[in-house]
């Protein structure tokens, strides 16, 4: 799916709408850049490839709360869509990426 021509979105409504009457909710989370602890240690024994900081750190500079996505955040939201608390949640994107999507 293209997700800059909405694909994603209409793969998501799609599937809410066609589930909804049977009472399964469909969301998905879309994070931005996330410092794993493996892309962390890659980092830190200087063996990453220049390009990849390079676009890490681009990313990131986008991103305004200036810092990049932890997995626990990440996982956070996921908890929360599986949860009771978001079951009139359905067709949504849930956006972890510390403002990055606000334009």
């Amino acid at each position: 799916y293209n997700a800059a021509k909405g694909g994603v979105h209409a793969m998501v409504s799609g599937l809410a709408r066609e589930f909804a009457a049977s009472g399964i909710t469909v969301n998905t989370v879309a994070p931005c850049y996330v410092l794993t602890e493996e892309l962390a240690a890659l980092f830190e024994s200087g063996a990453a490839p220049a390009r990849l900081r390079e676009v890490v750190e681009q990313g990131t500079a986008i991103v305004p709360l200036g810092r990049p996505g932890d997995p626990a955040e990440v996982a956070a939201a996921v908890a929360f869509l599986a949860g009771d608390e978001s079951r009139f949640l359905t067709g949504q994107t849930i956006y972890v990426n510390g403002g990055a999507s606000m334009g």
